[in-house]
């Protein structure tokens, strides 16, 4: 199991994906922000800072489906387990 484990922290050590997956959120939060601190809002207002951080939800979304991918692309990757079914003639 600790090898799986160390393998997995290799892998996320030496891709560059996921770091760019993980610095991509914040900094599309980040320019959300400063567009409308730039757009001249008023930093008053309770609206303000619901349309400042909007970019959320598409962060998460991108993240769900960079991550729906992965998942489906390394799975056509791995051999498929050998079927069950049907039965062998040999055991019947």
């Amino acid at each position: 199991m600790t090898t799986l484990i160390a393998n997995e922290l290799r892998k996320l050590r030496t891709i560059r994906g996921p770091w760019l997956l993980l610095a991509g959120g914040p900094v599309l939060v980040i320019v959300g922000v400063a567009g409308e601190v730039a757009g001249g809002a008023d930093l008053t207002q309770p609206q303000t800072a619901i349309h400042a951080v909007a970019h959320a939800g598409v962060v998460s979304l991108l993240a769900l489906i960079f991550g729906i991918t992965a998942v489906a692309a390394s799975a056509g990757t791995r051999p498929s387990p050998t079927p069950t079914w049907p039965p062998h003639a040999a055991a019947a």
